[in-house]
């Protein structure tokens, strides 16, 4: 058994727990599991996922101290991307897959690039939207995931695999539950 797999699996998944429910807990735990996923990653020579490992570390930090303030100010709020917001972030999509996929091509030994740029580029967008708590980080999610599941498989990960299965209906918890929680914001707004 890879230890590694198991422990990096366990965490991930306590951490998406935590972040179904909106609950700060989630940014620690999530960095205890990137720093096993990361060396779990490296390991099996997937560089465009331990590159996202690594953002995700600082992303997780941002992200930690982002909610927490906004805790603290009583502005739990969860947000809707406007237009504008999604044509930036379409554009941080397109240029990020271009760097991570041309640098996965020709800078690493990479066995799938090309599958592996797109969900590393959609994990990102999904954690900038979840650092700044969009509710469309969720539909990225849901897309990233699917495609981790595939990678996972293809690399005989199958902790791994089973985690991005089980983050598929994390999502569409977190889809229901942040609604609602948005729901009860338009409610007290009123």
């Amino acid at each position: 058994m890879n230890y590694l797999d198991f422990a990096g699996t366990v965490l991930s998944l306590i951490g998406t727990y935590f972040f179904v429910k909106a609950d700060l807990r989630m940014w620690p735990t999530y960095i205890l599991a990137i720093l096993i996923n990361t060396t779990l990653y490296f390991n099996y020579s997937m560089y465009a996922s331990v590159f996202r490992e690594v953002i995700y570390l600082f992303m997780s930090v941002y992200g930690w101290i982002f909610w927490k303030t906004n805790t603290r100010s009583n502005n739990n709020k969860i947000y809707t991307l406007t237009v504008n917001n999604f044509l930036l972030i379409s554009l941080i999509y397109a240029i990020l897959f271009f760097i991570i996929f041309s640098s996965s091509t020709y800078y690493t030994d990479s066995k799938i690039p090309y599958l592996e740029s797109i969900a590393v580029t959609t994990c990102f967008v999904a954690q900038i939207l979840s650092s700044r708590k969009f509710i469309e980080c969720w539909f990225a999610w849901l897309v990233a995931d699917s495609l981790y599941v595939l990678i996972m498989l293809s690399q005989n990960l199958y902790f791994h695999s089973i985690l991005y299965g089980c983050y598929l209906f994390m999502a569409l918890m977190g889809i229901y539950n942040w609604n609602k929680i948005k729901n009860t914001q338009k409610i007290s707004a009123v």
